[in-house]
């Protein structure tokens, strides 16, 4: 009897410790539905598409269904960004971001990396958006998405164009190209061919980049693309018109019209009407009777006024502005003083609201971030604080559990001991009270971890943002000083100034960088990017980066790869933190040389380890400088040669780098007799062909 009563008290144990199954809910295949209804409503209608993707948000945080709750952030993102609310797309955007990460999911971390990086491009955040449109496209690439890969590559095109850095845009735009062919695709060339020709406006260029549109005309044709097709016609008659080729332009002009009444595009129509103005305007130029040019003339007008009275029933105020001015010419042309004048003033008043939007935009978009950024901190740690309370309530449910266990074999060891019960329920006792103060020590250990390691990242942070502020007024100080460098009205005296000035914040832009770099390498968890790349390679890049430098100081700067020069050399890193390394190692032989003498960078491979060492004819190291080489903040006894600056971080950021690769880093006698050798050993992998 006594056995049964123990199998019946086990069962009992078992019903109450084990959790009651659930059903899985359909509200995540619901969540899935709306979010792709979000998207594929997300051009046409926005609110709708926002409306769509809230409601997905809705199910899928009460399935808690963590990569729908990631999708529908960035379908709340995409809605906001068309409806021009930025502070609100850059909120929803990060957090999906958040999201995609805690479910780990590569895909949907580029994909919404990459929407939060059109937003930042748009709110004039160029460098981070630089940064996730590249962090994007590796991920695109791992993942063999390369139709997202290369619309990557386009916004990146679009990105430098508008920076006005025109040859890598063209780079990004033949890379989107070539990804295009490996996958064999068509869909967005036309775009691509487009934005090609209008990279270089040259007359030499003309005769290619109306090959391009030719290219362009033929995709969109393939895609049934009006709009685009009536873009590159606007295009082709800008450019025939600089030729001087008005038959052709006026054909030209004639078909972007036609497309933008068909299609009842109506900025394709202001546009078609910009385009007309600007030829009938260079017809004017070449025209010899009075009466011709005054025809001419009165076109233009009638044409510029068409393409204003649409531009402003679009709100479009940077077209606006543009035809006021070209308005503006047209009144001199015509012998109207007065409304040239009047023309310009409303240009120059829509370029300062302009401007002005554009810098409240901007700090809206940067507080937005960062609001997001302390929302998504805050929400972290009231996950955590949930996850702990539900671990403790599990917990006490388990205990509950277990003491009516424990009444029941009492009750059963009542009968045979009473003795054996008050034992058992002193000591349950005791352990119960030192499970508690152990789980209260453990508890205000972790939060004192926790406050640490969350100080250090604000730390951290503010420096970033700092940094990236003083190089942003840095920047500005150069671009200052290089434009009146090239203005040719500064005397001898005045030009010697503005150029140490300009020396100087580019010396104080690079302490900045040094530091900023070693401040996020002495993190607990610095994000090593790590692949495998062509060291060789890397080494010949480095190399022709630093070939002007040492050149103007007469140096002789060149690379030793000895044997191996017909073959790659492997090796798994980060490849940027490496190359930032090796970039010290050369950049600190040059500064501290002198003219007339020799640098060499040498590679030395064996089956385990890669050795580069980079020898000099400079001072040398004295045994004080040994000692305290790598240290931080550190000068050596040597001086810059060059009225360089040295900030004593270099070595230091050097050796972080390395150590954080378990590599070698140290110095040697030079090869060269005087000077000195500093090398870098690192592991390398199996020898096989990625």
């Amino acid at each position: 009897m006594f056995r049964a009563l123990l199998q019946l008290a086990f069962l009992f144990a078992t019903v109450l410790v084990t959790p009651w199954s659930r059903a899985q809910s359909a509200g995540a295949v619901t969540a899935a539905d709306l979010n792709r209804q979000s998207v594929e409503l997300t051009r046409a209608e926005p609110v709708r598409a926002r409306q769509l993707a809230a409601e997905a948000l809705k199910l899928a945080e009460a399935d808690k269904d963590g990569a729908q709750q990631a999708m529908a952030h960035v379908n709340l993102g995409r809605s906001a960004l068309l409806l021009g609310d930025y502070p609100e797309a850059i909120r929803s955007f990060q957090t999906g971001v958040v999201l995609a990460r805690q479910q780990a999911e590569p895909v949907q971390i580029a994909v919404a990396m990459e929407s939060l990086a059109v937003v930042l491009d748009r709110t004039g955040l160029q460098d981070q958006s630089l940064n996730l449109h590249r962090e994007a496209l590796t991920i695109f690439e791992r993942a063999n998405e390369w139709q997202r890969a290369a619309q990557v590559q386009v916004n990146l095109g679009n990105l430098y164009d508008g920076i006005g850095q025109k040859e890598e845009s063209r780079a990004h735009y033949l890379r989107a190209l070539a990804t295009l062919d490996r996958i064999g695709a068509d869909k967005g060339r036309g775009s691509i061919y487009n934005n090609l020709s209008q990279l270089d406006s040259s007359p030499e260029q003309s005769t290619q980049s109306l090959e391009m549109l030719d290219r362009a005309m033929h995709h969109y044709r393939q895609e049934n693309n009006q709009i685009g097709l009536g873009l590159a016609w606007r295009n082709r008659a800008t450019i025939l018109t600089r030729l001087g080729r008005y038959g052709e332009a006026t054909a030209a002009v004639d078909e972007a019209q036609a497309i933008a009444d068909a299609t009842s595009h109506r900025l394709g129509l202001s546009a078609a009407h910009e385009a007309r103005a600007e030829l009938l305007l260079a017809q004017v130029l070449g025209a010899t009777p009075t009466s011709l040019s005054q025809s001419l003339l009165g076109g233009a007008g009638r044409e510029l006024d068409s393409a204003i009275a649409i531009a402003r029933e679009l709100g479009e105020d940077n077209r606006i502005e543009r035809l006021l001015r070209m308005q503006a010419e047209w009144a001199e042309m015509s012998g109207e003083p007065a409304v040239a004048l009047d023309r310009h003033k409303q240009a120059e008043a829509l370029e300062a609201v302009r401007e002005r939007q554009d810098s409240e935009q901007r700090l809206v978009a940067l507080s937005a971030q960062f609001q997001s950024e302390r929302q998504q901190l805050d929400i972290a740690r009231l996950g955590e604080a949930a996850a702990r309370q539900t671990e403790l309530l599990d917990h006490t449910r388990m205990q509950r559990n277990w003491t009516v266990v424990g009444s029941v074999l009492l009750a059963l060891l009542l009968l045979l001991a009473g003795s054996l019960v008050h034992t058992r329920n002193r000591l349950l006792s005791a352990e119960r009270a030192q499970n508690q103060a152990l789980q209260s020590a453990f508890a205000q250990a972790e939060q004192a971890r926790r406050s640490a390691e969350e100080d250090r990242r604000i730390n951290g942070e503010l420096l970033t943002l700092a940094a990236h502020d003083l190089h942003g007024a840095l920047g500005m100080v150069v671009g200052a000083a290089e434009r009146m460098l090239g203005s040719g009205q500064l005397g001898i005296d005045s030009r010697q100034q503005v150029a140490s000035i300009a020396n100087t914040a580019n010396e104080i832009s690079e302490v900045i960088g040094n530091l900023v770099a070693i401040t996020a390498l002495d993190r607990d968890s610095p994000a090593l990017q790590q692949t495998r790349f062509d060291l060789i390679q890397l080494l010949d890049d480095l190399v022709q980066q630093w070939q002007g430098r040492a050149v103007g100081k007469r140096l002789r700067l060149t690379l030793d790869v000895g044997s191996i020069q017909d073959g790659p050399a492997w090796i798994v890193g980060d490849r940027i933190q490496i190359a930032e390394a090796l970039d010290q190692l050369i950049g600190n032989a040059i500064k501290f040389s002198l003219p007339n003498r020799r640098i060499e960078v040498r590679l030395v491979l064996d089956p385990a380890l890669a050795r580069i060492e980079v020898h000099d004819e400079g001072p040398g190291l004295t045994d004080a400088d040994r000692r305290r080489a790598f240290g931080r903040f550190q000068r050596l006894s040597a001086r810059p040669t060059g009225g360089e600056r040295s900030t004593g971080i270099g070595l230091a950021l050097v050796k972080r780098i390395v150590d954080l690769h378990g590599g070698e880093v140290g110095f040697a006698p030079s090869t060269f007799g005087p000077g000195a050798c500093f090398y870098i050993a690192l592991q390398r992998p199996d020898q096989q062909t990625p």
